[in-house]
């Protein structure tokens, strides 16, 4: 798979959990009436500080395999720096020269 498509993937992926946090974040009614009965906060306060947990670690682990997607990419780029895979390319002081049959020689 290539880079662009797994940074693709990832962000598919976040955007698929963050309705429930926003969910749970904004929600003013209790969504676990069983819980209610036992909560220590209320319970609104407390589902909401349940949604906005979840944000932070979706965030956290979704910057986290970012930066390390690019990290990779950024590493494998910089070790092809300067590799020509066409026998008929050039390059002279950062121009690309294109050779054909004639002038190979």
């Amino acid at each position: 798979m290539t880079y662009l498509a797994r940074i693709g993937y990832l962000f598919l992926l976040a955007m698929l959990l963050m309705p429930i946090g926003f969910f749970l974040l904004l929600v003013q009614n209790t969504v676990y009436p069983a819980y209610e009965a036992v909560a220590p906060l209320d319970a609104i306060y407390d589902q909401q500080l349940g949604g906005g947990i979840l944000k932070a670690i979706q965030l956290g682990s979704y910057m986290f395999a970012l930066f390390y997607i690019l990290k990779r990419w950024g590493r494998e780029e910089e070790a092809r720096e300067g590799d020509i895979d066409d026998e008929n390319i050039r390059i002279a002081r950062g121009v690309v020269i294109y050779l054909d049959e004639r002038r190979k020689k």
